[in-house]
């Protein structure tokens, strides 16, 4: 179901803004395609947070979870300041680094579940 949406988004966004908000507003459909990628794997992961709290006790996982997710957005943000990144470079970086942690968040989860039911 993500996919289609996500990808439309990507697809129509450079078009959208400019065309919805004004000329100023180019960059930011530009950007879009690029937050699209992250918005995706937070569209298929999120859901499995909630289940993962509720069905299998995991609080503690919840909880370390969003303690990385900030570590590592600091981490980009002291690398592209130490390395003066501009910010398209800075964006890729955060994009990159969101989407894998959806990622393991969805294998996490994924591992938490068949946990619970094969034991």
């Amino acid at each position: 179901i993500g996919l289609p949406i996500y990808l439309g988004i990507a697809i129509l966004s450079p078009l959208a803004y400019p065309l919805i908000f004004g000329s100023a507003w180019t960059k930011a459909g530009e950007y879009a395609v690029l937050i699209s990628i992250s918005s995706f794997f937070s569209f298929i992961s999120d859901p499995l947070d909630k289940s993962c709290l509720i069905i299998n006790n995991k609080t503690w996982y919840i909880i370390f979870w969003h303690f990385l997710r900030v570590i590592t957005t600091l981490a980009v943000i002291l690398i592209c300041w130490k390395f003066a990144f501009n910010f398209e470079i800075f964006l890729l970086l955060l994009v990159i680094q969101m989407a894998l942690l959806y990622v393991i968040n969805y294998f996490m989860n994924y591992h938490f579940t068949r946990e619970k039911y094969l034991s």
